[in-house]
């Protein structure tokens, strides 16, 4: 019951205070879903700033769900940049059932290491 308040109040002033990852991927969830852009995107902005590898599955994930193309390409950028310990966690593994697109991702950025080897070997 207080989220629902919480949301209606943050409609009703333009403002939702969020005080974690969790909180933001309700917003976006939320008001992506209501039309509310403003909320949506301040919901994401929010994601984009405290991406951890815990949450940046889930939140890539959610992103591709809500055609959030920035915090799709931020979240990539994360992940691209910590894929060792964002691949190793259990909320990776919870992601790609919740996105079965992640596993592709996942193969592809791992082939850039691969790739990226192969070459410092040539050299």
């Amino acid at each position: 019951r207080e989220a629902l308040q919480d949301i209606v109040l943050a409609i009703h002033s333009g403002k939702f205070d969020l005080e974690s990852a969790e909180d933001a991927l309700c917003g976006l969830a939320t008001f992506t879903f209501l039309g509310v852009d403003d909320l949506a995107e301040a919901s994401a902005d929010y994601l984009g700033e405290n991406l951890s590898a815990e949450n940046a599955g889930h939140v890539l994930a959610c992103a591709r769900t809500y055609q959030q193309k920035s915090l799709v390409d931020d979240a990539t950028k994360y992940i691209a940049q910590h894929k060792e310990s964002v691949f190793s966690t259990a909320e990776w593994a919870e992601a790609v059932k919740m996105d079965g697109g992640l596993v592709d991702i996942q193969a592809a950025l791992q082939a850039v290491r691969v790739n990226k080897r192969k070459k410092t070997a040539r050299n």
